[in-house]
């Protein structure tokens, strides 16, 4: 949703730089913030929530419910489970084609509404980076992304792929 300009505590992210390059630079009817690409290291933004942890759980694990039933106003459904104050990291443990092609992972943020990039405590701040292209440069971004990428079919694999392969 962020894509389309609407706040959700639900991020999608990718491990792929191409997808990436395709989401920030691909042409939409909205005219939004300056093309970004944020590079997050996940396992450094779960320590902060849980120390002790050394993977990123996935997203039907204990440690990402609380953050879950926030994320989809469910928080009322279990009060005995509690959502983090920090975001989350989230691996898919289901996985549809267009979110394997992707390379889709997420993070779900918690009762801490202020924007990733306040979040995170300053003496961690190297653990996201923040790449803002020119907005006039977008354009040029996007044509350039088939040397990496061969076509938007290859991020939809689905009928909205053929669509756009066609058209």
């Amino acid at each position: 949703m962020q894509h389309y300009g609407i706040p959700t505590r639900l991020l999608d992210w990718t491990e792929s730089l191409a997808v990436a390059l395709y989401f920030t630079a691909r042409p939409i009817d909205l005219d939004l913030a300056l093309p970004t690409i944020w590079v997050l290291d996940p396992f450094a933004l779960f320590s902060l929530t849980a120390p002790s942890e050394e993977i990123v759980p996935l997203s039907t694990n204990k440690e990402t419910r609380g953050n879950t039933l926030l994320a989809f106003g469910d928080e009322e459904e279990n009060p005995a489970i509690h959502p983090t104050v920090l975001p989350i990291p989230v691996a898919p443990d289901f996985i549809f084609p267009r979110l394997a092609i992707q390379n889709g992972v997420f993070t779900l943020h918690g009762r801490d509404l202020r924007p990733i990039e306040q979040i995170v405590p300053k003496e961690r701040r190297n653990i996201l980076h923040k790449f803002v292209a020119k907005h006039n440069r977008r354009a040029e971004i996007y044509d350039s992304i088939d040397l990496v990428m061969p076509s938007s079919d290859a991020i939809f694999p689905d009928i909205e792929g053929l669509k756009d392969y066609i058209v």
